[in-house]
């Protein structure tokens, strides 16, 4: 699983780098047993969109999420890190977040800002076009 999560970052930083200064279009998020998200950027005025699946989910934070009902949250930067579940160190700022303790797993950290800024820490990524 390591292996894919870490080419499944890789993957999703080359897909979703021409989304820089385009629009965030919508989140969901599901709560249970197993709490997904969902997030849509679009470009070109709607007609090329991406949607990015987040589970497994060990942190979540979003604010501003009002300015989504408009249409207008423009991206500023999309950040996509590998957090190693051992031996690795993890970027300035996800220890704040989550802390790494001997059980958990290889997580993926995806942070999307601009007027909505969106924080999310999970155990699996899934992009779709």
């Amino acid at each position: 699983m390591t292996a894919e999560l870490r080419s499944a970052c890789e993957e999703a930083r080359f897909a979703l780098a021409g989304y820089v200064n385009e629009f965030f279009e919508e989140f969901a998020y599901m709560a249970g047993s197993e709490e997904q998200c969902r997030i849509v950027l679009a470009k070109n005025a709607g007609i090329e969109e991406v949607a990015i699946r987040l589970a497994g989910i060990r942190f979540l934070s979003i604010t501003n999420s009002a300015a989504l009902s408009d249409g207008s949250s423009i991206v500023d930067e999309i950040s996509i890190s590998y957090l190693p579940s051992t031996g690795g160190n993890w970027p300035t700022g996800a220890e704040c977040m989550i802390r790494q303790f001997s059980e958990l797993p290889s997580l993926v950290w995806l942070r999307i800002t601009g007027l909505v800024e969106l924080n999310v820490i999970s155990s699996m990524l899934n992009i779709s076009r």
